[in-house]
């Protein structure tokens, strides 16, 4: 089971910085930016914990591009960030062994059936972003 994290701290994506750090013998994830901080933890042991930048080095990359995450970086300063760890406490499967890396790349759309998407939501066009 993979937990990823893109903080946007002190009302902002870009100027965040991140680092992995132990407490107490737990593997946890800091993010930090002009004294505004978070802490992303797990009452069991991460087996894998990376910080990066997104879109470069962040876990949704790594684990996009090598079907499991690969990368293990300890600390990413200052940019847009994400945090991401890995617990595999509830299985004993791996990635690695059920999944080779185009196994999934004949899936189409019409593969997928929408069996309930909501109700309709009004197109209004006068989105204000802040």
């Amino acid at each position: 089971m993979y937990v990823l994290a893109s903080p946007h701290l002190d009302v902002g994506g870009w100027g965040n910085s991140a680092m992995v750090s132990r407490v107490l013998d737990r593997t946890i994830l800091v993010a930090q930016r002009n004294g505004v901080a978070l802490a992303l933890g797990c009452s069991t042991p991460f087996s894998r914990a990376s910080v990066g930048y997104v879109g470069a080095s962040d876990g949704w990359t790594d684990v996009s591009q090598h079907r499991r995450m690969a990368w293990e970086f300890d600390q990413a300063p200052s940019g847009n960030i994400a945090l991401t760890a890995q617990s595999d406490n509830h299985t004993t499967a791996k990635w690695a062994d059920l999944l080779a890396a185009q196994d999934l790349s004949a899936l189409q759309v019409s593969d997928f059936e929408v069996i309930d998407h909501g109700s309709m939501i009004a197109l209004t066009g006068d989105c204000v972003r802040n």
